[in-house]
């Protein structure tokens, strides 16, 4: 049976507004952003990674470079290298840290003066990026577990070069 002239309008606007609206909550983990690991996190994490690497964490040291003193958080003891977590903190603190490559490759800043023989894996926070939601994880989003091991495959990485070059 035909909708009636007076359903007709009524209709139209519920099939008009039927369908609109966004992506399903589940797709979107319900509009959560992304998020970074916390410094302290990620700092654990990245002595976990050396620890199983085979390689000593050493304490955090100052380091020139060309833009000026470096705060390394940690240290590969008794060789010229060390890891420095990138904050969102640090980047306000010093506008002249290197951005993360596109590429994916691992970023060294090379020490200068004295300090010419450092080099600092720069890992910045936004590449170790995960979604909170357990749902848009399931569909495929970046989890904790996922930036972690990514995390962990590139203090792998450093120290397996370290060592190819006789750290």
């Amino acid at each position: 049976m035909p909708p009636t002239p007076l359903l007709r309008p009524l209709l139209s606007t519920f099939l008009l507004f039927a369908g609109c609206g966004g992506p399903p909550a589940a797709a979107t983990g319900g509009g959560a952003t992304l998020r970074t690991l916390p410094e302290g996190r990620a700092l654990l994490v990245v002595r976990e990674a050396l620890r199983d690497a085979g390689a000593t964490a050493g304490p955090a040291y100052s380091v020139a470079v060309v833009e000026g003193p470096l705060e390394v958080d940690v240290g590969l003891a008794a060789t010229p290298f060390g890891i420095e977590w990138v904050s969102a903190a640090d980047r306000t603190e010093r506008d002249d840290l290197p951005e993360p490559l596109t590429d994916g490759q691992l970023r060294i800043l090379p020490g200068s003066g004295a300090d010419a023989a450092q080099q600092i894996l720069i890992l910045d926070e936004r590449t170790y990026r995960f979604h909170p939601d357990r749902e848009a994880v399931q569909g495929g989003a970046p989890g904790i577990t996922e930036a972690e091991l990514r995390l962990r495959r590139d203090v792998t990485d450093f120290v397996t070069y370290a060592q190819g070059i006789g750290a």
